[in-house]
């Protein structure tokens, strides 16, 4: 007996499979949802995924990214999910909304009815609020809402400017080495060891300064616009006396920020993938200096 309980425990061990560890999101803003069952609700900017504006749910052991959108079409239907996490506890299954992506269905987990939100494409990806989690959600539904409009139409824009001045940056600082790195690891190292202030000097001074965030949460991004770049044979070394001259302003018709940076991003884990319903960028080459073209969603 002590044997089959220790299988039955293992199995379900197995079974439990954790997401690997979430990545930074540039300006971000966190609202408490349960603070003694730590379950938070982030929002910010994924350089992983054309620097998008995202929406994390976050429990103790689980998270799951969405769309602004896709919360939207879950905030549209919380009053039939409120009538059904505050019945009677019932083992009777509740879809209220699925995609291609996500599915957002109903559980009863200790007596007790719980909203599920999950990932359809990738295992662990999944979050069960319970009626107090989901009262705070809708109380904080306007403030979440507004936090989402901010960064879409002013962070976003001033993220996406300040990583080509960042990638500029890089690009000329790596242009003066005798040995460039040789990897995208020692390309990474690199980066990382730049210093803000160097960087943040080089920059316009005006509105928020989002340098070291870049610096820190876009390195993969910021090494592969260098590669990039390497690759199309438009980087050439840079002289000291050319170092010094007035640093160059961006070609006329430079395409619209809000389509993404000027190079070109890896492509987003399953788990960072927009909704279906999202409307993809088009990638369009960049005419301005440089080899760097615009993330595609």
């Amino acid at each position: 007996m002590a044997a089959l309980n220790e299988t039955t425990s293992n199995n379900r061990l197995h079974n439990c499979v954790a997401p690997p560890s979430p990545t930074d999101f540039i300006d971000c803003s966190c609202y408490t949802l349960n603070f003694m069952e730590r379950k938070f609700l982030n929002i910010g900017i994924d350089p992983t995924d054309a620097f998008a504006v995202k929406v994390r749910i976050i429990t103790p052991s689980r998270y799951v990214n969405l769309t602004p959108d896709f919360l939207a079409r879950i905030y549209s239907l919380m009053d039939k999910i409120l009538s059904v996490v505050l019945d009677t506890p019932k083992y009777k299954c509740h879809l209220f909304l699925e995609t291609a992506l996500f599915k957002v269905s109903h559980c009863v987990l200790n007596q007790e009815n719980h909203l599920v939100i999950e990932l359809k494409t990738a295992t662990g990806f999944r979050v069960l609020l319970n009626r107090y989690d989901l009262f705070r959600l809708e109380n904080l539904k306007r403030c979440i809402l507004e936090t989402v409009a901010r960064k879409t139409v002013s962070s976003r824009p001033a993220v996406l400017k300040q990583f080509d001045h960042v990638s500029d940056y890089i690009n000329k600082t790596i242009a003066k080495m005798r040995t460039p790195p040789s990897d995208m690891n020692e390309l990474r190292m690199f980066i990382k060891s730049v210093q803000d202030e160097k960087i943040v000097s080089s920059m316009p001074k005006k509105g928020v300064n989002y340098a070291a965030q870049i610096k820190m949460f876009a390195t993969t991004q910021l090494a592969e616009c260098w590669v990039n770049a390497r690759s199309a044979g438009n980087l050439s070394v840079i002289t000291p006396s050319s170092s010094r001259s007035a640093p160059p302003t961006h070609a006329a018709g430079r395409s619209d920020h809000s389509d993404g940076p000027r190079c070109t991003a890896r492509a987003p884990a399953p788990d960072e993938r927009a909704d279906e319903d999202d409307e993809s960028d088009s990638a369009v080459p960049e005419t301005g200096r440089g080899a760097k073209r615009k993330f595609s969603s």
